[in-house]
């Protein structure tokens, strides 16, 4: 046999003794999935609640609200719940500081808030077209209403901030601690975010 049989031998058993080497590695190190654990059990989803769920919940807790108002047919509503609400460390200060509530904004469920009854005047008209009164009265910006919008309520049930977009996690990190941790009530917003340390690595 020729030194280049035997050279090319050598080659092809060097390359696979890496190969191999480096999948093992990968397999070892990086798992497929990796649980977030949440009030001590491990989950990758947030329990979210109906409007009317929350409201109850809030009467045992006190804690203050943080509503998702989206509709199904609405883009930026999905990637903000596949990207920045599936993340560990925005699930987290749900969990920590609000009832985490998913608000359909063209729904069909009568909400009973601050006395007032809330329903959808035209149920059968079809997206884009029926837009519940309960999202006119909390979702309304000076802009008008757009999707997703962010909903924060106190412990009061006193609106303190819509926000409106589809927030990434490292956006979505500091307001949720600068309302949730009540920064909001003696910090201006500008001050807050020079000391902010996140957790998004």
């Amino acid at each position: 046999m020729s030194k280049k049989y035997y050279l090319l031998v050598a080659l092809i058993v060097v390359a696979g003794i890496v190969v191999a080497s480096f999948t093992v590695q990968k397999s070892s190190v990086v798992p497929e999935k990796t649980p977030v654990t949440l009030t001590g059990e491990e989950t990758t989803e947030i329990k979210w609640y109906s409007v009317n769920e929350a409201l109850a919940l809030h009467e045992k807790t006190g804690k203050k609200l943080f509503i998702d108002v989206y509709t199904n047919w609405c883009g930026p509503c999905k990637w903000l719940d596949q990207n920045t609400f599936h993340h560990p460390v925005i699930m987290d200060q749900l969990e920590k500081y609000y009832i985490p509530v998913k608000f359909n904004a063209e729904g069909n469920d009568t909400i009973v808030f601050n006395g007032n009854t809330f329903v959808n005047p035209n149920p059968e008209a079809g997206p884009r077209r029926s837009i519940h009164q309960f999202t006119q009265y909390i979702a309304s910006t000076e802009r008008g209403i757009s999707y997703p919008t962010m909903v924060f309520l106190n412990e009061q049930l006193e609106m303190i901030q819509p926000i409106t977009g589809a927030l990434g996690p490292d956006q979505m990190e500091p307001i949720l601690e600068f309302i949730g941790a009540d920064h909001y009530l003696s910090t201006p917003w500008e001050d807050y975010l020079q000391t902010f340390q996140s957790n998004i690595e």
